[in-house]
């Protein structure tokens, strides 16, 4: 995936994550609203971390 759009995706994750994990602190829901957090937080480390995966053919080792 190219940088470009890992960054965009990282932006909109980190803001969809962060409105929910503050919306379940107003009402008083402070483990689902941590749990918000550490999800988005994951998910922004794991598209950075993780390779992708290659759809090509295996090369031959004869």
């Amino acid at each position: 995936m190219p940088t470009k759009f890992k960054v965009i995706i990282s932006i909109l994750i980190l803001m969809l994550f962060g409105v929910i994990g503050l919306y379940e602190f107003s009402i008083d829901l402070r483990t689902a609203g941590w749990a918000a957090f550490f999800l988005g937080g994951f998910m922004v480390f794991s598209i950075w971390i993780f390779p992708e995966v290659s759809r090509d053919d295996p090369v031959d080792a004869n």
